[in-house]
């Protein structure tokens, strides 16, 4: 045999002018086949290697590997490590080849589409019901390949809708004027730019010791199991798209493959490319999973093109990097998009038929006799011009543009989404079901047709691929909001049964590659003063912002407000940087300054960072107030507390505290009679500095380096949220955002604007000071949501912001409610300690909107969880080459973006005297505010009344035992009846003990400021207010090593204490 028809006859359109007899000549009929086979059998081998033949099998197979199996396979890694999802790629090797192999014979057989042949057998309406679902499905995988464009756009800093148009009009242009074997050769180039991702595995130096034996391990944690078998689900049956056997049959006849060699070829290309497309997903799986494995698997999910960016340049350096991820994903994503829009429009023509006028005058080639050539045979239309086949490029400039305008349009991700699982899990058992019977049907010749063992091994591989498809289908259907399920489902794949965007798609203008980030923290806000937690208290901003977000049903932070803060800017426990807490212009008040604070690490990642509010983390000296600390600018006070209307300070001068303005609702007695008890001041003694600033030295309000004046009268309230929206409003979009707005909301005194108290009934709620609290609430809730409302007037700000709220600890018992739980503010009982919180904003994946989280959670968390938002290492250098404690908190976003729904954290080291340990609570010692909130709030006669305070529980050395889990109220001491569990946390404790570090410790070692020469220093300084006042020529801020002092307790700070000057202060 050895004939077959040459390409350049069909490529010149000679076919047409052929006589019936040459053309003839030209294919054997079926006993000259069987004659051939028995005479000369080495003439049609299996497999052959012919360059010029192998392009459709090797360009579906790299088609098949696009953008979004890319980050499939990444996420895979990144989640799972080295696991049985590596090895699952490699057993679906024979079934991507059984069946794209069918399409080889049946394109080299009848030298028709798949189109083609369903219309022949099963009539012109099967074809035009299965070309429609097709080209949704391609509309589909187009919009995800111009998503891969944008991501890596992203990634060089370019403009994402000059980038899609670009890569459009290429694949455009690329069609409409290049014949079709050119086309092949460019998009098997840039499919091979997927090679990257093998060059990255080798790099990335994975432990053999962890990769074969993982291979083909199932051994997961239990809470990944269900996504892990979901994505292992996927994976099986979406190793098959519709569109890729509409496309290799139709390529094969277009390069001219007919029977013998040639088609033994393409079948070689078949199985190269089969086997190429799996071993670059296993190599991409193997890139990110030994980078997960280097970090101990604290390693974000894999949500899109910038994360496997960042990923990759933690891997390979910066520039290699990114080298590496951008030719990967390009490739994959300009491969697939020209393979997609070709079959979608090779399945038009075969619809159309072959008396269409498709072709120019409806010419058509005669037609081929032999088994199963019963039509004519059409000119291959690329080999025409846009005149002769205008249907043909239409439809292929269509299936592009289409794809291009509504991923530019703002459609829902979620809704591409669930529309490529629908059509994909419904149009994959029919199109396999007539792939199997064409195969095995009289179609082909007897001697080619599928049979035997042969038909039945497709057979079952073809029911495999659709079940696992249709479950696939019901689980992305079915799942729950917040799920690891949802979360999965949120990434899917459009015509893989993923859609994983490169940004967000309806803002795929503006997104930039970090998202913004805005904590907000209430200021002594009580758990049960929230609308969600309360219904008697207005808060619809905070409920909204909830309702959108995911709420965190176990956040903790430090009993009192300093040690909160410094634990949020730190990383640290409050044990390893700041367990108590001296005047604010002690030196031991604050993280010691060679501790790198939150915002001078987001500095390293061209954040823009901005603090708007409370401090209350030192200012003894420039070094230590916020643009000290690694703030750009700063607007707030620096102490813990003040008057809301003339921004002075706490009992400097007792006429200070009066309401200017009159607007406030007044309560019987002094505003401040509520709180002189409860300042938690090492010395008391130090407080005559308070009375010696008398009237001159009140004022505690500050911008950058400099008192800010003529806002007395203003509600501190407004000044706040006018300073943030304004920074909003002019924050240059080029970069990422850092707001850290630490509310002086709802801290005392209780100073309500009338409208506010004005809001509650008075006979429903006749105590004056529970509706003045719970305005105050209402206040901020109302300010809350006007700063979101600006976030949210800026082009696609919201939508790329991630907001995090909480309080900085419990609600003090003497105004707050913390219902059900016991305790508050000044006492380790959950009241004190257990914050309402929650996680917001457009950047939070759409799957866990409206969800509860009940995983741990501490303020230490946020620093890390931030850094890894912003990709920069939280890794504390500065600190650590001091003797510093390293950073101690774990990275939540898996958790919050659904990639793991359990918290990394399972232990929360709440205080020295206090341990959290799974399910159990340990607290030792004395404990105030041993009482509970009532349901709604305090009566009258509680009202700033200090009795609870009064009120202690004894758990002395030997401890307290709750099950905070299963008795969230800790009513219950557990103590003598779980004594093992007693033990052990007894034990854990003291372990944790042994690492207690306090930049005072103990006071005798600190730095003391004579408070006559702080008062002379800052009155010399700033005039009619307190700040700074360091002068140089004394003491300076600690910057020793420490180590264990006798008792082995505690790590002390070594006396290591520099004299130098710290220059001038203004």
């Amino acid at each position: 045999m050895g004939a077959s028809a040459s390409s350049s006859s069909l490529h010149s359109g000679e076919a047409t002018s052929k006589s019936k007899t040459e053309e003839t000549s030209l294919l054997p009929n079926k006993n000259e086949h069987k004659k051939d086979q028995r005479d000369e059998p080495k003439d049609e081998p299996w497999f052959a290697c012919d360059l010029a033949i192998i392009g459709p099998g090797l360009l579906v197979s790299l088609a098949d590997t696009e953008f979004a199996s890319l980050m499939e396979a990444a996420n895979s890694g990144a989640r799972f490590k080295f696991s049985f999802q590596m090895g699952l790629q490699l057993l679906l090797i024979p079934v991507l080849f059984l069946t794209q192999e069918l399409t080889v014979r049946l394109g080299a057989h009848t030298q028709k589409g798949h189109g083609a042949c369903i219309r022949e057998v099963y009539g012109p309406a099967m074809s035009w019901f299965c070309f429609l679902i097709l080209s949704i499905t391609c509309i589909l995988a187009t919009m995800t390949e111009l998503a891969g464009i944008v991501g890596v756009a992203e990634i060089c800093g370019l403009d994402p809708t000059i980038s899609v148009c670009v890569a459009s009009l290429f694949m455009i242009i690329l069609i409409f004027f290049c014949p079709y074997r050119v086309v092949e050769k460019v998009a098997v180039i840039f499919g091979s730019f997927e090679l990257s991702f093998v060059v990255a595995a080798f790099l990335s130096r994975p432990r053999m010791d962890k990769f074969w034996p993982g291979l083909f391990s199932f051994d997961v944690p239990p809470e990944l199991a269900p996504e892990f078998a979901q994505m292992a689900a996927a994976n099986i049956g979406a190793v098959i798209v519709p569109w890729m056997i509409y496309f290799q049959q139709s390529a094969v006849a277009a390069n001219g493959v007919m029977s013998g060699r040639a088609e033994a070829a393409e079948r070689t290309g078949t199985l190269l490319g089969s086997t190429l497309t799996q071993i670059i997903m296993v190599a991409t799986m193997v890139a990110f999973a030994a980078t997960r494995d280097k970090q101990h698997g604290h390693l974000n999910s894999i949500d899109d093109a910038n994360a496997m960016n960042q990923v990759m340049m933690e891997l390979f350096g910066d520039l290699p990097g990114r080298v590496l991820c951008t030719l990967g994903i390009v490739g994959g994503s300009v491969c697939a998009a020209i393979v997609v829009a070709l079959a979608n429009s090779w399945a038009l023509v075969d619809a159309l038929g072959p008396d269409t006028t498709c072709i120019a005058g409806g010419a058509k080639a005669p037609a081929l006799p032999g088994a199963g050539v019963t039509e004519a045979r059409r000119p291959n239309p690329m080999d025409l011009s846009v005149c002769e086949a205008p249907f043909f490029y239409a439809m292929y400039a269509a299936t592009v543009l289409i794809g291009f305008i509504i991923i530019m349009s703002g459609v829902s991700q979620e809704d591409i989404s669930v529309a490529g699982l629908l059509t994909n899990a419904l149009f994959m058992p029919l199109t396999l079901l007539f792939l199997w019977l064409l195969a095995t049907g009289p179609k082909l010749p007897e001697t080619t047709r599928v049979k035997g063992f042969y038909k039945w091994i497709t057979a079952f591989a073809f029911c495999l691929a659709c079940t696992f498809s249709t479950i696939e289908l019901v689980l992305g259907m079915t799942d729950t909001p917040g799920s690891g399920l949802a979360a999965a489902r949120a990434r899917k794949r459009s015509h893989r049964s993923h859609v994983v965007l490169g940004s967000s798609i309806s803002n795929v203008e503006t997104r930039a590659s970090k998202p913004h980030i805005i904590i907000m923290l209430a200021d002594d806000l009580g758990y049960a003063n929230v609308g969600w937690n309360n219904a008697a208290v207005h808060t619809p901003q905070l409920n909204a912002l909830v309702a959108d977000g995911v709420r965190l049903e176990r956040h903790y932070v430090y009993q009192f407000c300093s040690p909160s803060r410094a634990s949020l800017m730190t990383g640290r426990y409050p044990i390893h940087v700041q367990e108590r807490m001296g005047p604010f212009w002690s030196t031991y008040t604050g993280p010691p300054t060679n501790m790198t604070l939150l915002p001078a690490k987001l500095r390293e990642a061209q954040y823009r960072v901005h603090h708007v509010g409370k401090w209350h983390l030192g200012a003894y000296s420039n070094a230590s107030i916020p643009v000290g600390r690694g703030f750009e600018t700063s607007f707030g006070f620096l102490d813990g507390m003040q008057d809301h209307w003339n921004h002075r300070m706490q009992g400097c001068n007792s006429s200070g505290m009066e309401d200017p303005q009159g607007d406030s609702a007044d309560l019987p007695g002094t505003q401040w009679e509520c709180w002189g008890n409860a300042l938690p001041l090492e010395s008391c003694d130090e407080l005559s500095c308070y009375a010696n600033l008398s009237v001159r030295f009140d004022r505690d309000l500050w911008r950058d380096r400099a008192p800010a004046t003529a806002l007395d009268g203003v509600f501190s309230q407004d000044m706040y949220e006018a300073e943030a929206r304004n920074l909003i409003a002019s924050h240059d979009l080029a970069s990422p955002l850092f707001l850290y707005l630490a509310f002086q909301l709802v801290h005392g005194p209780i100073q309500t604007p009338k409208r506010f108290v004005n809001l509650y009934d008075a006979a429903t709620h006749p105590f004056l000071g529970l509706r003045k609290v719970w305005g105050f609430v209402t206040a901020l809730d109302e300010s809350i949501g006007r700063i979101v409302g600006a976030l949210k007037a800026r082009p696609s700000m919201w939508e790329n912001s991630v907001l995090i709220f909480s309080a900085d600890n419990g609600g003090p018992l003497e105004t707050m409610t913390n219902y059900p739980l016991r305790g508050g503010k000044f006492s380790d009982f959950e009241g004190g300690i257990r914050s309402a919180a929650f996680v917001s904003g457009g950047y939070l994946p759409a799957a866990m909107r409206g969800s509860t989280l009940d995983g741990y959670a501490m303020l230490a968390d946020w620093y890390v969880t931030i850094c890894g938002l912003a990709s920069v290492d939280p890794t504390d250098e500065r600190a650590a080459a001091a003797g510093l404690p390293p950073v101690d908190g774990l990275d939540l976003w898996p958790m919050l973006s659904g990639a793991n729904r359990t918290s990394p954290r399972t232990e929360l080291p709440i205080s020295s005297a206090t341990l959290i340990v799974g399910d159990w609570k340990l607290m030792t010692g004395t404990q105030g505010y041993n009482t509970w909130s009532p349901p709604v709030g305090w009566p009258a006669d509680y009202y700033c009344d200090d009795r609870n305070a009064s009120a202690k529980l004894e758990c002395g050395e030997g401890g307290c035992l709750f099950n905070v889990r299963l008795d969230p109220s800790e009513r219950h001491d557990l103590a003598t009846k779980n004594a093992s569990v007693l033990e052990a946390m007894q034990k854990r404790l003291e372990a944790m003990r042994a690492t207690v570090w306090h930049n005072c410790d103990p006071p005798s070692k600190c730095a003391y400021v004579d408070p006559n020469d702080y008062c002379a220093n800052t009155h010399s300084q700033w005039g009619d207010a307190y700040g700074p006042y360091w002068r140089g020529g004394g003491l300076h801020p600690f910057s020793g090593n420490y180590s264990l002092d006798p008792t082995g307790r505690r790590l002390a700070l070594s006396a290591r204490v520099e004299s130098s000057r710290l220059g001038e202060l203004g």
